[in-house]
């Protein structure tokens, strides 16, 4: 009988103490469940408030960009080309045209103000000043390149009552060449040949189509520097063009011989000829020599210079004004009024190895 009472104690007890750790279990679950609802609403919230500030700053772009847009539908609006290149011309320079068009785009009237140039020789005249949309307004814009430029560049500004553009830019530019041209201007040689005589040579370019270049009557215009000068033409060659722009079609090399009898200082020869070119028939370029400074040493007799030695006293070989083309003779045989004849530049006594200059002209 008591082992039968006690068994039943048993069941009781265990059957609570499942009872109880099914009520814990349970318990514990549902605390699990709280806390993830929990969670799932403080990040819903997180990310709903997330979401909804992109919605806001969406929604503000949308309606400033409607904002323009409804502005934009009331004014005008720009179309225009502003650059024009020329390229190269040839001939002398001349008043230059070109038109350029200018389009509205836009819903508003466009307006057209006074334009402004940035330099002289430039202009232009407009069509009309205020263009409907989808109408267009031509503007002319002139300019005169000046003679002693080869490359030019001209450019006029107009104001608009466009937002988008609210200052329109018009840019003529080009180079212009003669059509026969000197590629040395002025040819400098320091010195003067005294013993042998010695050659420069100065190319002459045509940018000109058609047949050949061809120079004739080369010639010193200095009267009294004519007889010491020798010209001669060569053909120029394809690699005698290189680095010359704009490229040539044709050319010729003048090559020039300078005689011994020059004077001693400090002078230009001016040379002069013709060409079978119709737009420039002629074509001029000169010669200057300069001495250097009295007191260093340039060159040898053997290579037809003259050397140049530091000042000395008055025992030293002065030539006069009127005598500089002559042969130095010694001391002892001048006379304060002798004048010397010039040397013929094809013969003569031989040149001293050194003379005394006069002073280089400031």
């Amino acid at each position: 009988m008591n082992g039968l009472w006690a068994e039943c104690l048993m069941a009781e007890y265990l059957e609570r103490d499942l009872k109880g750790n099914r009520m814990r279990t349970f318990g514990s679950h549902l605390t699990c469940l709280v806390f993830v609802i929990l969670l799932g609403a403080a990040l819903g919230r997180m990310l709903g408030n997330g979401q909804y500030a992109q919605w806001t700053q969406l929604y503000a772009e949308i309606e400033q960009a409607e904002e323009s847009l409804k502005v934009l539908a009331n004014v005008p609006l720009v179309k225009y080309e502003g650059n024009f290149d020329f390229g190269i011309l040839t001939g002398e320079p001349e008043t230059l045209t070109h038109t350029f068009s200018v389009t509205n785009t836009g819903r508003g009237v466009l307006r057209l103000g006074t334009p402004i140039f940035e330099q002289e020789g430039v202009s232009c005249i407009l069509s009309k000043t205020e263009a409907a949309p989808d109408e267009s307004i031509e503007i002319s814009v002139s300019c005169t390149p000046s003679k002693e430029e080869t490359d030019f560049g001209f450019s006029v500004s107009i104001p608009t009552n466009a937002p988008t553009e609210p200052e329109l830019e018009f840019f003529l530019g080009g180079s212009v060449y003669p059509e026969v041209w000197v590629k040395e201007k002025t040819l400098e040689v320091a010195g003067v040949p005294t013993a042998n005589e010695f050659r420069v040579s100065n190319p002459v370019y045509s940018i000109a189509e058609g047949g050949s270049l061809r120079l004739s009557e080369l010639r010193v215009t200095n009267e009294e520097y004519a007889k010491f000068f020798r010209f001669e033409q060569t053909e120029m060659y394809s690699y005698d063009f290189q680095g010359v722009t704009p490229a040539p079609n044709s050319g010729q090399i003048v090559l020039i011989s300078i005689l011994p009898g020059l004077p001693n200082k400090v002078f230009t020869v001016n040379v002069e000829g013709k060409t079978n070119s119709e737009k420039m028939p002629t074509i001029r370029f000169a010669i200057d020599f300069k001495m250097p400074k009295a007191d260093t040493m340039f060159g040898t007799p053997e290579t037809g210079f003259v050397p140049l030695l530091p000042p000395v006293e008055s025992s030293s070989v002065q030539k006069t004004p009127d005598a500089q083309d002559a042969q130095e003779v010694p001391d002892t045989q001048k006379t304060p009024d002798a004048q010397e004849t010039p040397k013929d530049p094809s013969g003569g006594a031989d040149v001293p190895d050194s003379i005394q200059l006069d002073a280089e002209d400031p």
